[in-house]
């Protein structure tokens, strides 16, 4: 099973899953380093956020830690994410907006997360 840290790996999985990069909205800084000056990502420098493009819910790569954020709620934070967590937090993201504010209230471990998810009907794509 795939372990996936804050990576070029666990970037390249997030946009492949419709997620969308905001980091020059959240992290100028950063954004201007690694577009504009074309410097290379390496996680111990750089912080990185993704969102898809109708949730509210950020995947923030805070340098070395993975946090997902709703708001000012910390849903989830961790330095690796199994597949199967990271599954669990992108199926969160594309919950909608009121359902991911209950679940970020609660303050869930992602097991738990992954239970409350796995429970929510599926939309047809």
């Amino acid at each position: 099973m795939n372990q996936f840290s804050a990576s070029d790996q666990l970037v390249e999985q997030l946009l492949a899953n419709g997620f969308a990069e905001v980091t020059e909205q959240y992290f100028p800084h950063c954004h201007v380093r690694l577009q504009l000056k074309g410097e290379a990502y390496h996680p111990a420098y750089f912080q990185r956020a993704f969102r898809l493009s109708a949730g509210t819910a950020l995947i923030i790569l805070h340098y070395l830690t993975i946090r997902v954020l709703y708001k000012s709620h910390v849903v989830a934070e961790s330095r690796r994410l199994s597949e199967e967590e990271l599954q669990t937090i992108m199926a969160f993201c594309k919950l909608p907006a009121k359902r991911q504010a209950v679940l970020a209230a609660r303050r869930l471990s992602l097991a738990d997360l992954k239970t409350a998810v796995d429970a929510e009907p599926r939309l047809a794509d």
